[in-house]
């Protein structure tokens, strides 16, 4: 985690600095596509290690760099200037929802933690129930994996 910190000093924690930065748009493209993959990686060594802790907020932390990380690619790709902050609280609504299995209480907490205007909370609960209704889809179809190879 040090090492990996040296570069990317918002990676330490319990992720709030990410969600700060990924709100004030100050991630890069570099930056985010680097977070998404070393924060559940190192978060799951830290508990799996005996570390204390919990998944709400490394979970919303992992989400925001997901959403910051689509956004910047689009934004890239196409030219456009889509909301980088939004996207990022999408993000974050999509992966809690998935993490905690509720979707419309994911959507509900990250619109009460960010405040945002009313019609965001749409988004963020099509994002949350999405990514919620996609989680069961790859596990219904696991399972039915499962049950033919076994």
């Amino acid at each position: 985690m040090g090492i990996c910190s040296h570069w990317w000093p918002e990676l330490p924690g319990n992720g709030r600095s990410i969600l700060t930065v990924s709100l004030a748009s100050g991630l890069t493209l570099t930056a985010a596509a680097a977070i998404l993959v070393l924060k559940p990686l190192l978060t799951a060594l830290f508990l799996r290690a005996g570390g204390a802790g919990g998944m709400l907020t490394p979970s919303l932390a992992t989400g925001a760099a997901t959403g910051t990380l689509l956004v910047l690619t689009i934004n890239w790709l196409a030219g456009t200037h889509l909301h980088v902050p939004a996207v990022s609280l999408a993000g974050a609504a999509g992966v809690l929802a998935v993490t905690q299995g509720s979707p419309i209480w994911a959507a509900i907490f990250v619109w009460e933690l960010a405040r945002p205007p009313l019609w965001l909370f749409f988004v963020f609960l099509l994002t949350a129930t999405g990514a919620h209704g996609l989680k069961k889809l790859l596990s219904v179809r696991a399972q039915k994996h499962d049950e033919r190879a076994g």
